[in-house]
């Protein structure tokens, strides 16, 4: 048996390290020491080892002595270790295969060839490491610690503590708030409201100029005494002053190194932010009270040109002392044992002081108080002599300032001032309304923000715009991509700074010799490589230089797009971006007026094109001089020598030749060559003509220069004009199969029959002229490609993709040529095509070419990618009308149709071929929605698309609203008509609710719309197809009325029925006047109008001649106005735009709908009149002539013929629109139709122009300045004024909604002067009906009783319209009385079918049934799971396990989106409904408390008797405690008449 202590470090991979002294001991039959140090070599062999132990036997402790030093305890722990020790050593023993068994351990334990070491620490190591620790360089044992082991190469750890780098022995510090570190400030929060509370001006330069009339005594008006003379006046005395702008800066360095090392948080941003607080407040104190600077200091704000109020003249601002001794002193009066509080005597000499000075004062508005937080509270703590305090809070304070607001300002303490008198005063408070603080800058005090990167000093700077003159000169820098090591970088970059003095000097004597040299410098590199903006009109450089022209609306949407895409971090806001883009073009008109009439705002013109040209020329103190690449220069001409006797003449002064060819007998050397001449040469020379313009427009000599040098040497020649360049080849090839034109502003001239060369002798070369071969474009037309293939929309589309996969030229500059010509070709054509949605792919394909890539993008942006006009689209009307739907999965596109008819199968169309669409597609195709789905499905299939582009086009449709690259132009009239858009709009709902509404079988297919389809399910899915095909069909039936309808004003518009309702109304009124808005009339309906154009008068008098017979309010107006009407922004507006959200509408002390008035009082009444107005937005539009003379008479002719129609007055309907409805006259006549057909199809235009003069987007109704939306406006301001005048006459307006007014307990006499009332605006209000009782609960819910036909008979003498179709009936508005259970329950006592008893819910998810009945109740492992989510605090196996418990309670089936139910009984088989989204369940809108099952299911299984009525009843009980809120409900419901309001 044998032990070992040892005080080796044991490290994980089994390693050991030395102490500088160590000790081993051994137990066998004798106990040997050895104590070896590191330093001492060890011996291997027995024989040394005894040698060196009998050597030291005499010298040296034995272990025995050493024992005996020992107390008993020590003793104990030591045998403790040695048992521990031994037990593990014969473990180690024991698993150790073929080790030595010896009686002793013969060896030393620290022999570095017996034990395998790594890198040790020893005493000497850490001394020196605790030495290194304790300098002042490094400070920390860690650090320390990583020098020593960076030194040594050597890792550090420690395995017995599980550690294995220092880093966790030493860990980090961790942020206690991790991100940008937090801001120690003063006082903010009173800067923001300097800024916002200031005048914004947009001028920067500004004069204020007053009239000093305070010294009345000279200037007061006099009494004329007679027989003397009357007396000048004095003289006013004038005061001016001006005020000139200054830049407010705050400028920051941050070192790109620093950027990139900083990963936790945004460290520019943060800078940023920094900054901007620190501008915003140096701001705010300069127009307060000053920088706080000396004179003359650096930096110092003018305050001539920020002018503190503190401290600015008195004739601005005034100057007042507080006197707190003169306070005590007044306050004690007589009394002087009285003590006042020195709080209490220093509020009050304050609150005195302001108050007498703002008897002086001159501003507007009430002012604020500006004070430090100190004074605040010394007013604050003011006690009386009780000890009472005097102002309990800040409002109270304030009241007694009289100020609007107090701002307290921490800046403000210990500020003072000296006066001209040289006294010193001590700020304690500013009163004023900085709105009257005017802060002038160009752009409305915008403060920009420059940011970017500087290669030259690895700095973050920025190129500010694409103005010429930069705020400051950089240098260009162009790497040349050599890479240098690190201290080489360093030593270069140090270096750069001893070289600023020669660059200056450089750049000094280069301005010296020539002050214009970087006049057109442009640095074109650095601002791309730096300025978003400059890149984003760079992107658009096709669009603005094709043009010419933009307008702020284009521009801004090409600029959210480019945004978007590029990932622009910091994009200008609309008002920044307007004034940048100025800068891109040389003119821009705030307002113009466009030759058809178009008004239109925010136009630029003439875009900057020298912006982005090369590279600019190097600047140069003397003129250039040409480079010799050409060789050209004044010298005899080989040109002459070799075509000497070809046929010559001189030009006309035409510049004509003037003699035919034939007759012709000079040649070329008897020619003074110097002069313009013609010659004839021979077939097979060409010349390359090089014209390309420079910036101004102009030819450019160097460019083309720069151009003809790329080409093969040979004969040059400079043409007459000096600018341009020729090149002569002798072309081995037919000259007559090349193209003219080789590139943009370089051709190709062949002189072939009678052509000949034009020239002028000026600048030559002396090469010969050279042979070409091969490298010129080809004419098209010797292309093997047919033309007449681009006779549809696909066949263009074929083309197209056979250029861009260049199968029918090798070049991308000829097949980008090539679709250039088909394009023009099919648009000259007059094919109805649109292919925009592959420009993208093209303009991708052009920036690609090699050597021609701007060339071939500017001839993109000149090409037509779709026709002016949609085609008419539709099958011929021969053509039988086929139903259908699609459905589209990732692996199945499935196409449903059947033909017209009862008993006509639905055909299936699984995977259809684009030649089975195309069969289908000669059908009249009627779908629902298909105009914004389906019919784009459809056309992409028919275009080839495939499976995985049709679901990928499908889910852009779907998910992108909207968007327009989802959408194909001509797809749209796929379809001979769309079900859902000829709908009214009271049936406009979807499919599914239509299903439940006709009882059409009402199926979901409950499979995800993301995921492929099993094969196997594929008939499920083509069942759910043919549901919706049949229902589409039913719905179309259903709705003939509508139908009917549109077909009329298709006939009326000469369009088709597959155009929208809002495009037919559109040409029926203006036809085909695209921008009809110039003729457009709008005005503030708050201001009174004085005169009229006399076409506008002529019009209102005959449209609204009681309105036009009287002048109207105080201000004697022509029109009705509205005085005290505001339509402005609101305080806390949702964003930033110009959206009707943003603003409210103010009248009379009410706010007032956008869309129309509305008013409630809820209660029971007798008696009540209901008067609407007929057709109120209608007859708005009319009274305002809003679409101007013209176009407003054509939409009265509609609104007066629905009524003459109504009243089958033919004689007037016969001259309606210009007799275009006389045709329908007839078929009423003969029962083809009713007149309320033809009625309701003028109502639905009529209802469609409303809808558009209130559109966000663009139409030929809406008018841009229409901001307020006037039409429905101007009704409800007269709405308001009705409601007063009522109640001005002692009755009660119980509600009024939009267009209709409840009086209670009316009479004939308020019902006449309510008539009479709306005839003075232009209005005509109908008797629609009285109600014998009414109960209003709400400005949206009511029930009432219609009065009896006699009653009303008695009462005024006729029957309102209502009251004749239901006499003593009962009326439900707002869905607690409109239920039918309730109605029928509580009113009419109908009996209760099973409708009644159903309920529709409709949701964006997915609805569920749980059915959980017989399944364990969970709800509590569900309220854990809940907690334990919400604490965080709730491990991955935790959670699985509860979901899976969780799990075990719930059955959910998939019942669709939208679906009806009825209630059911517990233990009936119903489920819990739910609606899922994103993964999480929850109940159902009014579903919670009840079990519920398909109706159908009901239905079908006759389960009636299993309904829960119990949920009905509930809303019966509700709806009776409603109305006992207002009265007796017993009474109300009972058939005793009103006589008198019952008591309640």
């Amino acid at each position: 048996m044998r032990a070992m202590i040892d005080s080796t470090i044991i490290h994980s991979d089994g390693s050991i390290e030395e102490d500088r002294e160590q000790g081993v001991f051994y137990t066998g039959e004798s106990i040997e020491t050895g104590f070896v140090h590191a330093d001492t070599p060890a011996e291997k062999d027995d024989e040394n080892d005894d040698k060196n132990d009998d050597e030291n036997d005499e010298d040296d402790e034995t272990v025995g002595d050493v024992l005996d030093t020992m107390t008993d305890k020590q003793k104990l722990v030591m045998y403790a270790i040695l048992e521990e020790a031994i037990e593990k050593k014969t473990n180690k023993t024991n698993s150790d295969e073929g080790e030595e068994e010896d009686e002793h351990m013969k060896h030393n334990v620290f022999d570095t060839e017996t034990n395998t070491q790594a890198a040790t620490l020893c005493h000497a190591d850490q001394e020196r490491i605790l030495a290194t620790a304790k300098s002042s360089g490094v400070g920390s044992w860690k650090a320390a610690l990583e020098l020593y082991a960076n030194e040594t190469g050597n890792d550090l750890a420690h395995a017995d503590l599980g550690f294995n780098s220092i880093s966790t022995l030493f860990p980090e510090y961790k942020d206690v708030r991790p991100g940008a570190p937090e801001l120690l400030t003063d006082d903010q929060g009173w800067v923001a409201k300097v800024l916002k509370k200031v005048h914004k001006s947009p001028i920067s330069r500004i004069r204020t100029r007053q009239t000093d009339m305070r010294d009345i005594s000279a200037l007061r008006a006099a009494g004329y005494q007679k027989g003397k003379q009357k007396s000048l006046r004095g003289n006013l005395s004038l005061l001016s002053r001006t005020t000139d702008p200054q830049t407010i800066y705050v400028k920051s360095k941050l070192d790109r190194d620093d950027i990139i090392d900083i990963k936790d948080f945004d460290v520019v941003q943060y800078m940023y932010n920094i900054d901007r607080m620190n501008l915003n407040e140096e701001l705010a104190t300069a127009i307060l009270v000053g920088d706080g600077r000396t004179e003359g200091a650096d930096g110092k704000i003018d305050p001539t040109k920020i002018r503190p109020v503190w401290t600015d003249d008195e004739l601005y601002t005034l100057h007042t002392d507080v006197d707190i001794a003169a306070m005590k002193a007044s306050l004690q009066g007589s009394n002087t044992s009285a003590y006042f509080g020195e709080n209490y005597v220093y509020a009050e000499a304050v609150i005195q002081t302001l108050l007498y000075a703002r008897e002086k004062y001159k501003g507007s508005a009430t002012p604020d108080f500006w004070c430090t937080p100190h004074l605040v509270n010394v007013m604050l703590l003011a006690r009386d002599m009780n000890g009472r305090r005097i102002y309990d809070n800040v409002n109270e304070l304030k009241a007694a300032l009289n100020v609007g607001e107090i701002i307290t300002v921490e800046q403000f303490e210990g500020l003072t001032r000296t006066t001209s008198d040289s006294k010193k005063k001590k700020l304690l408070g500013l009163m004023c309304n900085l709105s009257d603080y005017s802060l002038g800058a160009t752009k409305g005090g915008e403060i920009t923000h420059f940011t970017d990167f500087d290669i030259n000093f690895n700095q973050q700077v920025k190129i500010t715009d694409a103005k010429s003159g930069l705020l400051r000169r950089l240098i260009d820098v162009t790497p040349t991509g050599e890479k240098l090591e690190n201290r080489v970088y360093l030593r270069l970059r140090k270096q750069i700074e001893f070289e600023l003095g020669a660059i200056a000097q450089h750049c000094l004597e280069v301005y010296m010799a020539n002050p214009n040299a970087y006049d057109e410098y442009i640095p074109t590199s650095m601002l791309s490589a730096s300025n978003d903006f400059y890149n984003f009109v760079l992107d658009s450089w096709p669009v603005f230089c094709k043009e010419n022209e933009t307008t702020l609306k284009a521009a801004w949407a090409m600029y959210k797009t480019y945004c978007d895409e590029a990932k622009v971090a910091y994009p200008y806001s609309l008002r920044a971006f307007k004034e940048e883009l100025k800068n891109y073009f040389h003119e821009y008109a705030e307002r113009e007026q466009t030759p058809d009439g178009t008004r239109v705002r925010s136009r630029y013109r003439g875009f900057r094109v020298e912006k982005f040209g090369a590279e600019n020329p190097a600047p140069s103190s003397a003129p250039q001089t040409q480079p010799p690449v050409l060789g050209l220069k004044e010298q005899p001409s080989l040109f002459d020598q070799r075509f000497a006797d070809c046929p010559a003449q001189y030009a006309t002064d035409a510049g004509t030749p003037g003699v035919k060819w034939e007759n012709v007998k000079t040649t070329l050397k008897s020619l003074d060559t110097s002069r313009t001449h013609y010659v004839k040469i021979p077939e097979n020379v060409i010349v390359i003509d090089f014209d390309i313009p420079g910036a101004n427009g102009e030819k450019d000599f160097a460019k083309n220069l720069e151009e003809a040098a790329k080409w093969p040497p040979t004969y040059a020649e400079v043409s007459q004009s000096g600018k341009a360049i020729h090149l002569h080849y002798i072309y081995d090839g037919d000259v007559t199969r090349l193209s003219r034109l080789y590139a943009e502003h370089i051709e190709i001239k062949v002189f072939t029959g009678g052509s000949s060369l034009r020239r002028r002798r000026t600048l030559c070369n002396d090469r010969p002229i050279a042979a070409l071969t091969q490298g010129l474009p080809l004419k098209e037309a010797r292309k093997t490609v047919d033309f007449n293939a681009v006779q549809s929309e696909k066949g263009l589309r074929s083309l197209i993709q056979r250029n861009l996969a260049k199968e029918i030229h090798p070049g991308t500059k000829p097949s980008i040529d090539f679709i250039f010509k088909i394009l023009e070709d099919a648009h000259a054509s007059g094919l109805s095509y649109d292919v925009s949605d592959m420009k993208n792919a093209v303009i991708g394909f052009a920036a690609g070419s090699t050597h021609h890539a701007d060339e071939c993008l500017k001839k993109v942006a000149w090409m037509k990618f779709k026709s002016d006009d949609r085609s008419p689209g539709g099958a011929a009307d021969s053509q039988p009308m086929v139903f259908y739907d699609v459905e589209v999965f990732p692996n199945l596109f499935l196409v449903n149709w059947k033909l017209s008819g009862e008993g006509n199968p639905v055909v299936r169309m699984i995977n259809p071929k684009p030649e089975e669409i195309e069969n289908l597609m000669r059908y009249r195709l009627v779908g629902f929605n298909c105009r914004r789905y389906d019919n784009h499905i459809l056309y992409a299939r028919f275009m080839g698309y495939t499976n995985e582009q049709l679901y990928n086009l499908s889910q852009r449709i779907v998910s992108g609203g909207k968007r327009s690259d989802a959408f194909f132009g001509e797809a749209y009239n796929v379809s001979y008509t769309d079900v859902y858009d000829f709908a009214s709009a009271s049936n406009r709902k979807s499919l599914k609710k239509f299903e439940i509404e006709l009882g059409i079988h009402h199926q979901e297919l409950g499979l995800p719309w993301d995921r492929p389809v099993p094969e196997e399910l594929w008939p499920k899915v083509a069942e759910y197809c043919d549901n919706d095909v049949l229902a589409t069909e039913a719905v179309f039936h259903h709705l003939s009325a509508d139908w009917t309808a549109r077909q009329i004003l298709a006939d009326l518009a000469g369009m088709t029925v597959n155009d929208t309702t809002n495009s037919l109304t559109t040409r029926i009124i203006f036809d085909r006047l695209k921008k009809p808005q110039s003729e457009f009339l709008y005005r503030d309906l708050s201001q009174p109008v004085q005169a009229l154009m006399p076409e506008v008068e002529a019009f209102l008098k005959n449209a609204c001649p009681d309105m036009m017979a009287q002048r109207h309010g105080e201000a004697e107006s022509l029109l009705p106005y509205f005085s005290g009407y505001s339509y402005s922004r609101r305080e806390k507006a949702a964003t930033d735009d110009d959206s009707r959200r943003n603003f409210v509408s103010t009248y009379r002390g009410e706010e007032v709908g956008e869309g129309g008035y509305v008013y409630a009082e809820p209660g029971m009444y007798g008696n009540v009149a209901l008067l609407d107005v007929s057709s109120m937005h209608p007859h708005s539009v009319i009274a305002e002539c809003l679409f101007g003379p013209r176009f407003t008479a054509r939409f009265k002719e509609i609104v007066d013929g629905r009524v003459s129609i109504k009243h089958e007055a033919w004689d007037d309907v016969n001259h309606i629109l210009d007799g275009k409805l006389t045709p329908y006259i007839q078929k009423v006549k003969d029962g083809e139709m009713t007149a309320k057909q033809l009625a309701n199809a003028l109502k639905t235009a009529i209802n469609s122009v409303y809808g558009l003069t209130s559109a966000a987007f663009d139409n030929a109704f809406r008018d841009p300045r229409n901001r307020d939306n006037i039409v429905a406006k101007r009704g409800a301001l007269f709405m308001v004024d009705l409601k007063h005048e009522v109640q001005k006459r002692g009755f009660t307006v119980a509600h009024i909604k939009t267009d209709s007014i409840k009086i209670p307990d009316a009479t004939p006499e308020i019902i006449s002067f309510v008539m009479e009332f709306g005839r003075r605006y232009g209005y005509t209000f109908e008797h629609e009906a009285t109600y014998d009782r009414m109960c209003l609960v709400n400005d949206a819910v009511y029930i009432a009783r219609y009065d009896t036909a006699e009653r009303c008979t008695q009462r005024y003498g006729y029957i309102p319209d209502d009251v004749r179709k239901h006499p003593f009936g009962w009326t439900a508005t707002g869905k607690q009385f409109a239920v039918p259970y309730v109605f029928k329950t509580l009113f009419s006592h109908e009996p209760i079918e099973l409708s009644d008893l159903c309920e529709t819910f409709s949701v964006s998810g997915s609805l569920y049934l749980d059915m959980n009945e017989a399944l364990p109740d969970v709800s509590a492992e569900e309220r854990e799971l809940v907690k334990l989510r919400k604490k965080g605090d709730i491990s991955p196996e935790q959670e699985h396990d509860l979901l899976e418990r969780i799990a075990a309670g719930h059955s959910y089936r998939f019942v669709g989106r939208v679906g009806e139910f009825a209630p059911v009984k517990p233990g009936c088989g119903g489920g819990i409904l739910l609606r899922e989204e994103g993964g999480r369940y929850a109940a159902a809108t009014n579903s919670s408390g009840y079990r519920w099952m398909e109706s159908e299911i009901v239905r079908s299984l006759s389960l009636e008797d299993s309904i829960d009525r119990s949920f009905y009843q509930a809303q019966v009980d509700a709806a009776v405690s409603a109305i006992s809120q207002y009265g007796d409900a017993e009474w109300f419901r009972s058939d005793d008449p009103y006589d008198v309001p019952p008591e309640g």
